[in-house]
């Protein structure tokens, strides 16, 4: 465990305050399953989210092993809505919508057909308004209660680090920040810098399309967003999901992914864009889901054992009483525990939001240096680990006094292994990089599916002796998941043989 530099850090944590609105029942929208609830402790929101998904998955999503299908077509039929979100006209997609009639600017002079995987039905003009309404609601509370308060000071606090990094006064740094560079006619400083310009509210809406609807491809997928093109595709799962945590944090996520001033080609190559565009919802203190389990949050979860001394393997041996290899798949937990747990960690998370934020500030200071970084350490989090490390002092020997006079006695001797080791980094990227996404996010989709722990993940690998994402690459997507699912049932045999 390690100790802030800062004591009053220590004290006073970052703390988000995020409002969420309760809804009636009887103004849910038509696909929710009859009494969902928004639960109050961590436990009982694991609860319920497992359970709303096991009501609606199959109706919503489909069949898992169809990487394939026809979709869903979008017409002149189709219900499209031109709408302005906090000054950013846009248009929604109802993709599973289908008016029988004349589609209007405000909807449809008719009848209105709702198509999903378990077939279709019809419904009123009111059940497809409450839809509308709901996500209204949603889109303009991700941006006013989630993105704009974490990112919207980004520029000020960019410049005023390159700033400091350029040993000048911010005022001077700005008087050239928007000057055309006499090399490069043009492009300004900083363009040339990455440096964003402003953030404004609506830079979060989509300025192309925001599609209501089953996600094409991988339709078991919250949300999806492309870079540099202004779409986001947002579920009715993903809808579920954030009525439950009493904020849009998955409609969040995507907003930030299509944030031109945030987000965009080439850079996302050269970072962790997943990872960024969690920050600001995976870390709010009424989400008891996501740090626990999600892909996304895996430098999280290391970052909080690391500087908060939260062990999630212990955690989690505490909570469950009993696995859902020894009760017949279904798991057994302790409510007392995983409350205890979760709250103790919100405390992390106001730890890891405030050392996180400085990240993304170093980060839009210098792009491109930090891409590098990335490239060289093969790590596209590093600027993270950086800024994390700077905010604390290490005290495994016996505490902070102790340890840091043990670390100076051989300053030397770490300096030269950090030497070797930095010589020694910087692993070409995967040529086949396509192939390494598609193959990881199958990966990560089946963890989901199936539940399966990091740990139980690194045993797969190891037991098929992969090492590195090259060989990650070498299996194809489907390839990967079968042989994941046979293990999952020979490792899950065994243990049911081994109980017996």
């Amino acid at each position: 465990m390690l100790i802030k530099k800062s004591t009053v850090r220590l004290i006073f944590v970052f703390m988000f305050v995020f409002v969420s609105k309760v809804y009636p029942q009887s103004v849910l929208p038509h696909f929710f399953p009859e009494g969902v609830a928004q639960p109050s402790t961590p436990a009982r929101q694991w609860q319920e989210w497992a359970r709303y998904y096991n009501a609606a998955r199959n109706a919503l999503v489909g069949d898992q092993d169809v990487v394939w299908y026809p979709g869903f077509v979008q017409g002149s039929d189709t219900i499209i809505l031109e709408k302005t979100y906090l000054g950013q006209r846009t248009k929604v997609v109802f993709d599973n919508y289908i008016c029988e009639g004349k589609v209007t600017r405000t909807g449809c002079d008719g009848k209105i057909r709702y198509q999903s995987f378990d077939g279709q039905h019809y419904i009123t003009e009111a059940q497809f308004r409450v839809v509308e309404k709901m996500f209204d609601d949603f889109a303009v509370r991700a941006v006013n209660d989630i993105n704009y308060p974490f990112w919207g000071d980004l520029e000020k606090a960019a410049v005023a680090a390159a700033a400091k990094a350029e040993d000048v006064s911010e005022e001077e740094f700005r008087k050239h920040l928007d000057k055309e560079d006499p090399h490069n006619p043009g492009i300004t400083f900083r363009e040339l810098r990455h440096i964003p310009e402003k953030i404004e509210k609506k830079d979060f809406i989509p300025y192309r399309e925001i599609h209501l609807g089953l996600t094409p491809e991988y339709s078991s997928v919250l949300g999806v967003a492309w870079l540099n093109a202004g779409v986001v595709h947002y579920t009715p799962m993903a809808m579920m999901l954030d009525y439950i945590l009493k904020s849009p944090e998955v409609l969040a996520h995507e907003f930030v992914h299509t944030n031109p001033k945030l987000q965009n080609m080439p850079l996302g190559w050269g970072l962790d864009l997943e990872s960024m565009a969690s920050i600001a919802e995976m870390l709010l203190d009424n989400d008891h889901l996501h740090l626990w389990r999600h892909g996304y949050a895996v430098d999280f979860r290391e970052f909080a054992q690391v500087f908060c001394g939260f062990r999630f393997a212990q955690a989690r041996d505490e909570i469950t009483k009993r696995p859902a290899w020894m009760s017949m798949g279904n798991v057994i937990i302790d409510e007392e525990k995983l409350n205890e747990y979760s709250l103790k960690l919100n405390t992390c998370k106001g730890a890891l939001r405030t050392g996180l934020k400085r990240g993304v500030e170093w980060l839009y200071s210098n792009p491109m240096y930090w891409s590098a970084m990335n490239d060289k350490t093969v790590d596209d989090n590093f600027v993270f680990r950086v800024v994390m490390s700077s905010m604390y002092n290490p005290t495994l020997l016996g505490g902070q006094d102790s340890t840091m006079r043990w670390l100076q006695a051989r300053e030397y001797r770490i300096k030269e292994m950090m030497d070797k080791a930095w010589n020694e980094s910087g692993s070409p990227r995967e040529e086949n990089n396509g192939n390494m996404q598609g193959s990881i996010f199958i990966l990560k989709q089946i963890q989901g599916i199936y539940k399966i722990s990091d740990e139980e993940v690194q045993k797969f690998l190891k037991a098929n002796k992969i090492s590195s994402s090259e060989e990650i690459v070498a299996w194809e997507p489907a390839k990967l998941r079968r042989a994941f699912e046979d293990f999952i049932r020979k490792e899950r045999n065994q243990n049911i043989r081994r109980a017996q």
